[in-house]
C-alpha cells in the first residue's frame, strides 16, 4: 500500500507533467502562429513583386494568369524555397 509521500510524490509528478505539457503546448502553438504570419508575409511580398513586373511590363491578363502558375508551379517545385 502506498505511503502518504509516495502518494503525494505521485501527485506533484503528475502535476509537473501537467505543467510541462502546457508549457510546450503553447510554445508550439505561439511557433505555428508565428511561422503562419511569417509565411503571409512571404507571400504578400512575392504576390506584390509580382504585380509591379507585370504592370512596369504591361503584361496582358494571359501573361499575368501565366506569371501566377509558373510561380505556382516554382514554389511548389521547390518547396517554398523559390520565396527565399
Amino acid at each position: 500500500m502506498p505511503t502518504n509521500r509516495d502518494v503525494f510524490a505521485r501527485k506533484q509528478f503528475e502535476y509537473r507533467m501537467e505543467q510541462t505539457t502546457t508549457f510546450f503546448s503553447d510554445l508550439l502553438n505561439k511557433a505555428t502562429r508565428e511561422g503562419k504570419a511569417a509565411v503571409a508575409d512571404l507571400c504578400s511580398a512575392r504576390l506584390d513583386k509580382l504585380a509591379t513586373h507585370a504592370a512596369n511590363e504591361g503584361l496582358s491578363a494571359t501573361e499575368i494568369v501565366e506569371l501566377i502558375r509558373e510561380e505556382a508551379a516554382a514554389i511548389c517545385s521547390k518547396g517554398g524555397a523559390a520565396w527565399q
